[in-house]
């Protein structure tokens, strides 16, 4: 597959599911997978170019399964990833939402039940809500 290729098949994903665009475009699930964590850093949204987003998203993910976790923080509205870091440790969350990039927190995180991830936000950013995100409780029925 070409660069261009893979580019366009991870800027898909900013606005849709994997498992349909590896559907659409008749790719394996792994590999679109591998193609969006490794190029996602690299088409992460400018700072300079857009004003401090109200939500975000935050979510943990596999870079290699079982071995390599990674974190990425995602403009809830618009879609832009904002950063993706390595590792999934409180602290290295921690380190991630020290790191973002505008001058001032998001009103609201949205983010899965792990309770580590909800408590590093309050920690960080004190003034934030923090929402757990309908997929994950919607797995709890």
């Amino acid at each position: 597959m070409t660069s261009a290729f893979q580019e366009m098949a991870v800027d898909m994903c900013r606005s849709r599911d994997l498992l349909s665009v590896a559907k659409q475009l008749s790719v394996a699930y792994s590999t679109l997978e591998r193609w969006y964590y490794q190029l996602a850093p690299q088409r992460l949204a400018q700072p300079k170019e857009h004003g401090a987003p109200e939500g975000v998203c935050l979510d943990e993910f596999a870079l290699q399964k079982g071995h390599k976790y990674g974190v990425n923080l995602m403009d809830a509205q618009t879609g832009h990833i904002w950063q993706v870091t390595e590792g999934r440790s409180r602290e290295q969350v921690r380190n991630a939402l020290q790191q973002w990039p505008f001058r001032k927190a998001p009103h609201v995180v949205v983010t899965d039940l792990a309770p580590g991830m909800a408590e590093t936000v309050c920690q960080v950013w004190k003034h934030t809500l923090v929402v757990a995100d309908k997929f994950h409780v919607i797995q709890l029925f």
